[in-house]
C-alpha cells in the first residue's frame, strides 16, 4: 500500500467493490484526529453537526465519490456528507467552516481551496436526491459493486467530474491535478 498523500481512489472503478477499493486504502492510525474535529465530526459527540459520520463509513464516502486523502479532498468529503444530511442548517455550515479554518490544528485547518472544496461538496450533498448518506451503514454494504453503490446513493459521476473541473480551473494543487 502507498501513502494516503498518493492514494485516490478515481471514479473509474465502477466495476470492483467497495470492498476491493477500500483495500488500497493506506492505514491510518485514529489516535492522530484532533478532539476538536473529533467533537464536531464524530456522530457520537454531542456537539457532532449534521452529516458526522463513522470513520468507517467516511471512508466509504472517500471512495464512493472518488476522492483521495489530502486535505482538499478532505473537505469535499465533509462537505458533502453534511450537505446531504437533511437537517443541516446555513448557521452550521458557517460554524464547520469557522471551525476549520481557526480552530482545529494547523495541520487540518482549511485556507482558501479547502473552502471552495467544501462548498462543492456541500452543494453536491445538497443536489442529491438520496439524502442522509452519512445515516447509512455504508460498511455492510462492501460487497457491493461501486456502480451500483452510486446508483443507489445519486452520485452522478458527471456532475462529480465537473466539480472536479471548476475546482482544478481554480487551483493548481496535487488534489486538483490528479482530479
Amino acid at each position: 500500500m502507498g501513502s494516503y498523500r498518493e492514494w485516490n481512489p478515481g471514479l473509474d472503478n465502477g466495476s470492483l467493490t467497495l470492498y476491493e477499493v477500500l483495500e488500497t486504502l493506506p492505514g491510518n492510525d485514529t489516535t492522530d484526529i484532533s478532539l476538536f474535529v473529533k467533537l464536531i465530526e464524530n456522530p457520537r459527540s454531542p456537539f457532532s453537526l449534521p452529516g458526522a459520520i463513522s470513520l468507517e463509513a467516511h471512508d466509504c464516502v472517500h471512495a464512493l465519490v472518488g476522492r483521495g486523502l489530502l486535505n482538499q479532498d478532505e473537505a469535499f468529503v465533509i462537505g458533502y456528507t453534511m450537505g446531504n444530511a437533511s437537517n443541516l442548517k446555513h448557521w452550521q455550515i458557517g460554524l464547520y467552516k469557522y471551525y476549520a479554518m481557526y480552530i482545529f490544528p494547523k495541520i487540518y485547518r482549511f485556507g482558501e481551496r479547502e473552502l471552495i472544496a467544501f462548498d462543492l461538496g456541500v452543494t453536491f450533498g445538497r443536489t442529491r436526491r438520496t439524502k442522509d448518506i452519512h445515516k447509512e451503514d455504508l460498511v455492510a454494504l462492501k460487497n457491493k459493486k461501486m456502480s451500483a453503490l452510486r446508483a443507489q446513493y445519486d452520485i452522478n459521476l458527471d456532475l462529480l467530474r465537473h466539480m472536479r473541473y471548476i475546482e482544478g480551473s481554480i487551483f493548481k494543487t496535487k488534489a486538483s491535478r490528479r482530479l
